[in-house]
């Protein structure tokens, strides 16, 4: 579906383990899109934890929820701040 874009990268991450053991470098993604996973993780704490532990400064963090089937980076910004 997304071939036609050969510039992205597409990895399955599972973000309940430490992305690092999977082979994520930390700190290298300026973007990250998750749609309706953070929720629905065990631990709220440490899926953001792992979630900060792959942005690079001034990154984004899209964060779909499904409710209005709207993009809200809102949530994962307000999670990342209080963590």
């Amino acid at each position: 579906k997304f071939t036609r874009y050969p510039f992205v990268e597409y990895e399955v991450l599972d973000i309940e383990k430490d992305p690092a053991a999977q082979g994520f470098a930390p700190h290298a993604f300026d973007l990250i899109i998750a749609s309706l996973v953070l929720h629905a993780t065990e631990n709220l704490h440490t899926t953001v934890r792992h979630v900060r532990s792959l942005w690079i400064a001034g990154a984004v963090a899209l964060n779909e929820r499904g409710a209005r089937r709207a993009i809200s980076p809102a949530f994962t910004a307000r999670a990342a701040a209080s963590a």
